[in-house]
């Protein structure tokens, strides 16, 4: 359950263990890298089939497997295209050293694909635990696979709060970094949540306290905050 802002006060990291969890697409990355391939490479009707099975209540298991059956685009294709067009939040391999450096446990939890997160990470030469859908490609497409898959929801292909609750321990303070509405389970779960776009409108409609950002310099500053100084966050 998120701080209430008014409680966040710093130094409030002093002497917990700290886990931040940042998602991927539209987070680290600064456009959301399977949407950005999905609209040149997939079918057509992509957009379309994804909103027909979000609207019976069904997340990434459910409409990913439709997505790409028949997805004909090789690993080479996308990757050349993602070194191209995809690039991360310039201050985002700051944070990692940023983190490295207080002893804070930085992992990032995506419902994308592993093959991209892996190359954009390797491309910045940041190295980063993470949780995500696995792809894998051969003669007759793509092979989906959802190793953090939580049969107990079902739902999303690869589940963040299962990761949020596996961190989770006596004096952990669990921070989530975010952009989409399928951050909404994490962030209904950790201490902090950091919160932009469709998270931070989800956020406000369901009165769970969150602290706007635009990149990750401002994830990082007011982490500083909490670290060192005696002053409240700005209130939403």
């Amino acid at each position: 359950m998120a701080i209430p802002l008014e409680r966040l006060d710093g130094p409030l990291l002093a002497g917990k263990r700290v886990v931040i969890l940042a998602d991927f697409d539209g987070t680290v990355s600064m456009r959301d890298v399977q949407v950005s391939y999905l609209d040149k490479y997939a079918r057509p009707d992509w957009r379309q089939a994804e909103a027909k099975i979000l609207a019976e209540g069904k997340k990434s298991a459910h409409y990913l497997p439709v997505i790409y059956k028949g997805f004909r685009a090789s690993r080479e294709e996308l990757l050349g295209f993602i070194d191209a067009e995809m690039r991360l939040d310039p201050d985002f391999p700051g944070f990692v050293a940023f983190c490295r450096d207080h002893g804070f446990h930085l992992e990032i939890t995506s419902d994308g694909l592993d093959f991209y997160i892996r190359f954009l990470l390797a491309k910045y030469g940041v190295e980063v635990p993470f949780i995500s859908n696995r792809a894998d490609f051969g003669p007759e497409g793509v092979r989906l696979s959802h190793p953090y898959f939580n049969a107990g929801c079902g739902k999303c292909g690869s589940c963040k709060k299962s990761r949020l609750e596996r961190l989770r321990g006596p004096e952990t303070i669990i921070i989530y970094v975010g952009n989409l509405s399928t951050d909404l389970c994490p962030a209904q779960e950790a201490d902090i949540v950091f919160a932009k776009a469709q998270l931070l409108s989800f956020c406000r409609q369901e009165r769970i306290p969150c602290i706007p950002f635009e990149g990750f310099a401002d994830v990082r500053r007011t982490l500083e905050k909490f670290l060192y100084l005696a002053g409240s966050v700005d209130k939403l």
